[in-house]
């Protein structure tokens, strides 16, 4: 629950900072579309006045080579400019001095420009520097969402009953399979003396290598072996799980003494080591070893 909880927080805290990421990055490229149109709009403008400054430049030219040939004309050594054309010179004069102007104003726009790219280039690097960040967040909670599976699964694994057939579902209750009726009200199963039955000894099968139980370094027995009820009356069960209901999938109680084959298993449930048998009498089911308090079933010759 709490590895759920701290993967959601971290969900909801990723999902807004990439939110926040995406809004500054539209405001950001809005920002940068608006000046570059507007450089565009200052460079083409930037060209019409270039332009006129040109032809105001040409035409100032064009002027003074006519006064230049006119004196020349009139045998006159130091130039002088008429009085008629003297206006229209003050006048270019004046225009270009206001071109100038416009020019160092362009100049200056240009400048801010440059800063403003400047500053995109900035913005650039924090925003690759964000996203460095981002991914390296985004793996280190890989890693430990991989680390948590890792480490539930190691946890998990001594009590996952093996998967080498058919398994009944359990309930995870623990209890001890010693009879103890919880509730005087219920009737306990009617313990019968069993009838011997000679019945062919399997080959014995040790434990699988694979197989994984809490109680695994207590395991005496293996398929084949021969086991007798120890301590007292033990319940042989349909399936090797205790219901709620203690009782309910009981199918026999045997007595001290009573001799078994184990013909099937180790099944792990309940934090124990379970085993198919049939008695010698012909009954069969499922038989927990032994339990916290004692061992229920003791290998025999």
């Amino acid at each position: 629950m709490k590895n759920s909880k701290i993967n959601e927080k971290l969900g909801i805290l990723l999902s807004r900072f990439w939110i926040a990421e995406k809004t500054y990055a539209e405001k950001k490229a809005n920002n940068i579309s608006e000046r570059n149109e507007k450089r565009k709009s200052t460079d083409i403008e930037l060209n019409s006045k270039q332009e006129e400054i040109n032809q105001l430049q040409n035409h100032i030219f064009e002027q003074k080579e006519e006064l230049h040939s006119l004196l020349i004309e009139d045998g006159i050594k130091i130039p002088s400019y008429p009085k008629f054309d003297e206006k229209s010179i003050k006048k270019d004069n004046v225009a270009l001095d206001e071109l100038n102007k416009e020019v160092n104003d362009i100049d200056r726009i240009l400048v801010s420009t440059k800063d403003d790219l400047i500053e995109l280039k900035s913005i650039r690097s924090d925003l690759s520097d964000r996203n460095r960040y981002l991914m390296i967040a985004i793996v280190i909670l890989i890693m430990v969402t991989c680390f948590i599976c890792v480490w539930v699964i190691i946890k998990l694994w001594p009590i996952l009953p093996p998967r080498n057939g058919t398994e009944s579902p359990t309930i995870p209750i623990s209890t001890t399979e010693v009879i103890n009726n919880p509730n005087p009200s219920i009737t306990k199963p009617q313990v019968t003396e069993p009838v011997v039955i000679d019945s062919p000894t399997p080959t014995k099968t040790p434990v699988p290598s694979i197989y994984r139980c809490p109680d695994l370094s207590d395991v005496k027995l293996e398929i084949g072996a021969r086991a007798e009820v120890q301590g007292g009356t033990v319940n042989l069960r349909y399936d090797p799980s205790i219901p709620i209901d203690w009782h309910e999938n009981i199918k026999f109680q045997l007595k001290n003494g009573v001799k078994m084959t184990i013909i099937g298993g180790p099944k792990c449930a309940h934090d124990g080591t379970w085993w198919e048998v049939k008695t010698d009498s012909g009954l069969s089911g499922w038989i927990r070893e032994f339990t916290s308090d004692r061992r229920l079933i003791m290998p025999v010759d």
